[in-house]
């Protein structure tokens, strides 16, 4: 289920992004019906959804002012996750013929497991057939190995410069990783160089 807004600048793109969201959504949907004692049609969910703002960091879908589709999920970042949001941003680029960028930070906190967790990504991350793929922060490379044209950077600001040099007008960029790696400043550089370019392009010569 997809409800979209019209488009422009910093328009939501709602999803429900990719199966994990769908699920919540039919389990809310569901709870509500029962609480109710009566079935939501699909025009009252659709029109309840136009009024839901997603949390920042939390797989918020943003059509920026240049085209680009940012799937901001940096607020935080676990193996389950991680690999839900890589295949519905791949889903979503092949599903509107857009490349992909991929800016992935470590996951944090998952102990002795943590080495063989970020291994295990690796083969989700290849199978998206990301254009782009930059890592930072620790474990996260062993995420990438395998990875064609994957770049590791040291730090999560260090990433936020590679990514806008990379990302093109149009292109889908998910931006995902635990709270402490802080990769939510990509994203802020990222819409902040989108609306900075369109004040520009509506300036007169």
């Amino acid at each position: 289920l997809t409800v979209t807004t019209p488009s422009g600048s910093g328009d939501i793109l709602f999803p429900f992004l990719g199966e994990g969201q769908a699920l919540d959504l039919l389990a809310a949907w569901a709870a509500v019906d029962k609480v109710l004692e009566a079935p939501l049609t699909l025009a009252e969910v659709s029109l309840a959804l136009r009024q839901l703002s997603p949390l920042s960091g939390r797989a918020r879908v943003t059509k920026l002012a240049d085209g680009t589709v940012l799937i901001d999920d940096s607020y935080n970042a676990n193996p389950t996750s991680m690999r839900a949001s890589i295949e519905s941003a791949s889903q979503l680029a092949k599903k509107e013929s857009r490349r992909l960028v991929l800016v992935l930070g470590e996951m944090k906190e998952l102990g002795a497991e943590a080495e063989k967790e970020h291994a295990a990504l690796a083969e989700v991350v290849r199978h998206a057939d990301a254009a782009v793929v930059l890592g930072c922060g620790g474990l996260i490379e062993h995420s990438l190995k395998g990875v064609a044209g994957a770049r590791i950077l040291g730090s999560a600001e260090e990433a936020k410069a590679e990514a806008l040099e990379q990302v093109r007008a149009g292109d889908v960029v998910l931006v995902k990783g635990s709270r402490s790696v802080g990769t939510e400043i990509v994203a802020e550089a990222l819409v902040f160089k989108a609306e900075t370019s369109a004040k520009k392009a509506g300036e007169p010569s």
